[in-house]
């Protein structure tokens, strides 16, 4: 008994094959070929249209399969390797929120063979169909982490990880491992759901100590000061805008303590990075090595307090409103006042003391500056 059906099963399928090649095969529009397998669609045989549906996968059909009108959602539900073909059934009748849940599913699963490109333009296309704002904003972290992978495999020619959706953590033990700390401090943004959200006063102070010790490590500790530069430049260019994330005040007195060769290659590769924000701080840098910055001072690397560093300070800052007012920005007058009673506190008495006095004069007398 048992053979006999298994030879029936044989001979259905052998018939179920010629009929569908005859259908495929067949000289006629594509919309009475429509019509003849929506006949095969509409009938009570549910196993002949199953098959129907993966002979027309199988012939690379896709478009036919999308027109039918039964079953189609519950038979590639079924089948979790015809999963982006169900993102095209949901985007074809318009089922936004479904289509979307598929292609983020798609984006992050390792069983499926996509390189980085392609799981990020499902989530991109994921983003644009989401409805809901939890589901907008979970998408946006993994979209945001996807793309972050995607830059440092080709910056670090990272093999491995060409092929797959790597997982936050591993990025940052790999960043940790490699001294990436451009990449741990990014990807330790984007874990942060809070830094695209919500941030919390409490959560900053948590993370502080964490961003303090990835600067610290970066600047002081790594020898060649093109990688420190790249990578600095590749943390402004990314996270600018957060002020947890590039503490700009943090980052320029570690690079002034480190020499002034690195410190001006940074600040010319910034130039996204407005003039004035670079004065104010320089500023807070001044007011820490001056003693007025009080509780707070620890924030900042440890400068000496000579009369030279406060020169050197001092020449900075001028500088930095030279270009402010320069770049259109309406210098205020106490900015210059400031400079001035700092400059007259120095004892040194030398040319490049009476340079910068002529700096600021010229500088006041040329520009007018508002009270």
């Amino acid at each position: 008994m048992k053979q006999k059906n298994i030879s029936q099963e044989v001979i259905e399928k052998q018939c179920y094959s010629i009929i569908f090649d005859i259908l495929l095969q067949i000289q006629i529009s594509k919309e009475e070929r429509t019509k003849l397998f929506d006949l095969i669609s509409n009938s009570n045989e549910k196993s002949l249209e199953m098959k129907l549906y993966e002979r027309l996968i199988q012939s690379n059909q896709i478009e036919l399969l999308l027109n039918m009108k039964n079953h189609v959602e519950e038979f590639l539900k079924n089948r979790p390797q015809n999963r982006q073909i169900l993102y095209l059934y949901y985007k074809e009748k318009q089922m936004d929120s479904k289509a979307s849940e598929t292609a983020t599913a798609l984006a992050l699963d390792n069983s499926i063979e996509l390189d980085v490109s392609e799981r990020m333009q499902y989530l991109s296309k994921a983003l644009i169909l989401a409805k809901d704002r939890s589901d907008t904003d979970t998408i946006s972290v993994n979209l945001n982490l996807i793309r972050v992978q995607y830059h440092f495999v080709q910056k670090y020619a990272i093999k491995d990880w060409e092929k797959r959706a790597v997982d936050s953590k591993e990025m940052i033990q790999f960043a940790k491992q490699h001294l990436y700390y451009d990449l741990y401090l990014i990807v330790l943004y984007y874990m942060d759901k809070r830094s695209i959200i919500t941030v919390n006063y409490q959560a900053q102070q948590q993370l502080k100590p964490f961003i303090t010790k990835a600067y610290r490590a970066m600047i002081e500790t790594l020898a060649d000061e093109k990688v420190v530069k790249q990578q600095l430049v590749e943390v402004e260019r990314e996270l600018r805008s957060n002020t947890l994330y590039f503490p700009l005040t943090l980052i320029l007195s570690l690079l002034i303590k480190r020499g002034s060769s690195l410190l001006r290659d940074f600040i010319t590769a910034s130039s996204q990075i407005p003039s004035i924000q670079f004065y104010e701080a320089i500023e807070k840098i001044i007011e820490h090595v001056y003693g007025q910055r009080g509780k707070d001072a620890d924030e900042f690397a440890e400068l000496k307090t000579d009369d030279y560093t406060k020169l050197r300070l001092l020449n900075l800052a001028m500088e930095f409103l030279e270009k402010a007012q320069t770049d259109g920005y309406e210098v205020k007058r106490y900015y210059l006042t400031d400079l001035e009673q700092k400059l007259q506190t120095l004892m040194i008495k030398n040319e490049e003391v009476k340079h910068l006095e002529k700096r600021l004069n010229d500088f006041n007398n040329v520009y007018g500056i508002n009270n």
